[in-house]
Order: C-alpha cells, then structure tokens, then sequence
C-alpha cells in the first residue's frame, strides 16, 4: 500500500513570514545609520531573520507517507515513523484551536501530540505500547486511516 499527503501552511502564515522578513531587513538597513542604536541590534536581527527563514522552510508543510510497512509523517527535519503493524487504532477526530492552540507541532489539552497546517479534519493514531496519541491533519482521513490498517 502507498499513500502520501501533503499539507501545506494556510496562505496567511506565509504572508506573516514575508512579514517578519520586511521587518528585519528594514531594521538592518536603518539601525547602522542611527547613532543611538547599540552595538548588538544588528546580530540581533540577523539571528532572528535567520530563525523565521528556519522555521517558515522547516514547517512550511506537513508531510505523511505510508510506504511499505511503514508509517511516517513530520515537518522539515522534525519526522516520527512507525511500523503499520504498531498501529492500534486510528481514527478521524477534529482539530480546534481551543485544544492545540495554534499549528505545527503542538502539544493538545488531551495528551496528545498533534503535527498540523489547519484546523477542522484530521486522524487520531494510537501507538501500541505509547501513552501518547498523535494527531495529524489530513484532508482525506478515511483513505489514511485505511491505508493504516492495510499490511
């Protein structure tokens, strides 16, 4: 069975990382010339422009492939993997902001862990032998979680 999905950031996000870009190149072009600036602005904003392109490339989507035998899924360099057969259960849940309180690798109100670009569909997975859940959003959970219970 091969099944893959990829979820992109909603469109806003992007523009909040254009954003905070803008931001910092103009900090860059205008704190040299102004006397008063202290010495560590600059490095200052170069950590921080350095630290929205890592994040904006990193999370920019989320990536869920079931290959083989194997489950994985993540962001960027941040991935999980699992073998099909230490799957327990999986099943369509919703995804609210109210129990994760934002998107990318979020920690819900209910123990679980949950990698998502947007709120509304998405599966809850249950690991044999792990206390935590994950949840991960899909836009066709029912064919994920088909192709979760196929070996």
């Amino acid at each position: 069975m091969f099944y893959k999905e990829t979820q992109n950031l909603v469109w806003w996000i992007k523009y909040l990382f254009l954003i905070g870009i803008g931001g910092i190149l103009l900090g860059l072009i205008f704190s040299p010339r102004d006397p008063e600036t202290t010495f560590w602005i600059t490095p200052l904003l170069i950590f921080i422009g350095l630290l929205i392109i890592f994040m904006y490339v990193n999370f920019h989507s989320l990536e869920i492939k079931v290959q083989g035998r194997f489950l994985e899924f993540g962001f960027g360099i941040f991935k999980k993997g699992f073998l099909l057969s230490e799957i327990a259960s999986c099943e369509e849940t919703r995804i609210t902001f109210s129990r994760y309180g934002g998107i990318g690798i979020r920690w819900g109100s209910d123990g679980t862990v949950c990698y998502n670009t947007r709120f509304g569909k998405g599966v809850r997975i249950k690991i044999i032998g792990k206390k935590k859940e994950y949840v991960l959003t899909s836009n066709n959970p029912q064919a994920l979680c088909k192709a979760l219970k196929a070996e």
